[in-house]
């Protein structure tokens, strides 16, 4: 891609918005998010409409795993795989998710334009 981008040779790439968002210094927003993590937004859209009990009978714990298939503990002191998350913390356990997920690929993300300036 470097070398295109050099050279001036057309190169296509069909990668979603978030990729080119994050490569050229933009926000990403939720809906270029989608194009990536739908299966856990969808998750989360049921996690909300759950009623107390039904969230209560199905045990989530502070953690969320990345596209990559790590783990994350959300929690500030590493005891995220064995704290519950309350009926009353779901929103915020859905924001801190997303929060990871936005910026799990930032490193990588710098790379790739220092491998391109």
């Amino acid at each position: 891609m470097g070398v295109c981008v050099r050279t001036g040779v057309i190169f296509s790439l069909d990668l979603p918005r978030m990729f080119w968002k994050q490569l050229t210094g933009q926000k990403v927003t939720l809906d270029d998010i989608v194009e990536v993590e739908w299966r856990f937004l969808r998750s989360s859209q049921l996690m909300l409409s759950y009623s107390k009990e039904d969230f209560q009978a199905i045990p989530q714990y502070w953690t969320t795993t990345l596209a990559d298939s790590n783990e994350i503990d959300l929690t500030e002191d590493g005891d995220g795989a064995d704290t519950l998350v309350k009926f009353e913390e779901r929103f915020d356990y859905i924001r801190q998710s997303l929060k990871v997920r936005l910026t799990q690929t930032h490193e990588q993300m710098q790379a790739i334009r220092r491998g391109l300036c």
